[in-house]
Order: structure tokens, then C-alpha cells, then sequence
């Protein structure tokens, strides 16, 4: 996998912007590029470290709501995630980045209230939807025109098998006891940020759909079906009967990263803020 070097991008994304070409974070105005391409069925994925929006006001709420979380380190991935989202969103809204409308589901996943004054929204595209990933020194957000997820993961030792037969499904504990150490390591942070970031767009809760998520281990031998123009594999994670795409890549430091989608989007847009 990549450790130091190159991200291992799947060849459908469409890099757009690094973030040394913007003014500064605060002032990050990616909003009418993101606006349009939601009406064309287009996604777009940020990458950025907790430091990247530092500048960013939040609200007083989810300040108070990061000194419940026990670790420092959590906190600060928090508040570096809430960031990120409210950078990205002020300038698409018009307003200050502590005013943008965010709200949580049952289960905690965020998503975007009181879109009526959203120019995108006013304009006929669809209501943006969006996820949020950190791990180690890496936060990432998703926006979509359809329900989305992303999951980020610091690959680390751990005890795959043990953990896989806990939480994945028996074919897929099965099938990761036939490979050797260096790719079992690989394919199981692969098979979980997979199965969390369609968990994630589901939105009911990791508790209560972990027995019911799926990754049809044929996909992991059929042809590569990748994004319009490209030739990534998109695997299909199921959740009973509801079935999200999702395409899986590796970053460097270790890093590896999934995105899921209701409908698999016509282009997935890239922007590093790392």
C-alpha cells in the first residue's frame, strides 16, 4: 500500500485544487463549482489535515460538545472536522462559517438544515449531502447530491482475524484467513472503511448495522467496473436490502480511505488541503 510516498488515487478522480491555491482556508470558495456539479451528478471529496481550517469559527455548541469527548486527540479532530465542513460550506451559504445549518441525526450523523436560502437549492440542484472521516492526522468531508458516507483509516497493527470475526460477516472473516499477513493487514482496513463509510450513509448507527452489512466477496474477483472514463473497481456493500457503492483508495502515511453513494456519481472531484 502507500506508505510515504504518492497517494494511490483511483484513476476516476478528477483533481481539481491543492490548497496552496487558495487565499486562505477561511476564505476557501468552492461552493459554485460544488453547486453545479451536484446538478450533474457529481461528487466531490476533501482531504485536508486538523490544522487546514484552524482559522474557522465554531458555534459555541459543538465547542462544548468536543469537552465531552474524553481524549485530546479526539477533540481535536472534532473541532478540525466541524472546520472543515463550515469552511468549505460559509461562502456557498452566504453567511458566517458558525451560522451554517448543521444538524445531527439519530445517530449522530451530520447533515445540512434549513437549506431554503442555499443557492444551489434556490437554483433547482439537489439538496447537498455530505460525510465526514478523520483518523490520525487526516480529516475528510463528502458532498454529494445523494446520501454519501467516507471513512479514513491509520493502518496499524491489530489483530484483523479477531476483529474481523467480531464485526464482519462469516464468509468474510473466512475469506480473510486465506491470505498471507501483509495482504490480510491491507484487505481488512480496506473491507472496514468500506463497510463504516456505507454505514455512515446509511445514517441508523454502527451498533445496530454491523451483523447486517455485507461486501460480496465476488466483486473482489469480477473485472474492475470503475467511474465514467476511469477503471476503478466500484464495490457494492449491502445493508439488508439497500445497497451502497462504494470505491476505496490508499493515502500517504498508511492511510486508507472509502467513500459510499446511493447512486455511484457520474465524477468523483479531488481536492488535497493537505
Amino acid at each position: 500500500m502507500s506508505d510515504l510516498g504518492e497517494d494511490s488515487l483511483p484513476k476516476g478522480f478528477l483533481k481539481t485544487r491543492s490548497g496552496k491555491q487558495f487565499e486562505s482556508t477561511s476564505g476557501l470558495c468552492i461552493g459554485d463549482e460544488i453547486t453545479k456539479g451536484l446538478g450533474k451528478g457529481e461528487a466531490f471529496v476533501i482531504a485536508a489535515t486538523p490544522d487546514s481550517f484552524g482559522d474557522v469559527p465554531l458555534p459555541r455548541s459543538e465547542i462544548d460538545l468536543s469537552l465531552s469527548l474524553k481524549h485530546i486527540d479526539s477533540r481535536r479532530r472534532f473541532l478540525a472536522g466541524r472546520r472543515l465542513i463550515r469552511g468549505v460550506i460559509a461562502p456557498w451559504f452566504g453567511v458566517k462559517p458558525d451560522e451554517v445549518p448543521i444538524a445531527l441525526g439519530s445517530a449522530g450523523k451530520p447533515y445540512l438544515a434549513c437549506l431554503a436560502h442555499a443557492v444551489g437549492v434556490e437554483s433547482g440542484n439537489p439538496t447537498p449531502h455530505l460525510g465526514l472521516a478523520h483518523s490520525g492526522e487526516i480529516v475528510m468531508a463528502v458532498f454529494s447530491g445523494v446520501e454519501c458516507g467516507i471513512d479514513v483509516e491509520h493502518q496499524r497493527p491489530l489483530d484483523a482475524l479477531g476483529l474481523a470475526d467480531r464485526f464482519f460477516s462469516h464468509e468474510e472473516s473466512l475469506f480473510l484467513a486465506t491470505l498471507d499477513k501483509e495482504t490480510l493487514e491491507e484487505i481488512f482496513f480496506r473491507f472496514w472503511t468500506m463497510r463504516e463509510a456505507a454505514i455512515k450513509a446509511d445514517g441508523r448507527g454502527m451498533g445496530s448495522l454491523l451483523s447486517s452489512t455485507r461486501i460480496p466477496l465476488e466483486s473482489q474477483r469480477d473485472p474492475q467496473i470503475g467511474l465514467e472514463g476511469g477503471s476503478d473497481r466500484c464495490t457494492p456493500v449491502s445493508i439488508g436490502e439497500t445497497i451502497w457503492q462504494t470505491i476505496s483508495w490508499t493515502m500517504c502515511g498508511g492511510y486508507h480511505a472509502s467513500v459510499a453513494f446511493a447512486e455511484m456519481p457520474r465524477a468523483i472531484h479531488w481536492h488535497d488541503l493537505r
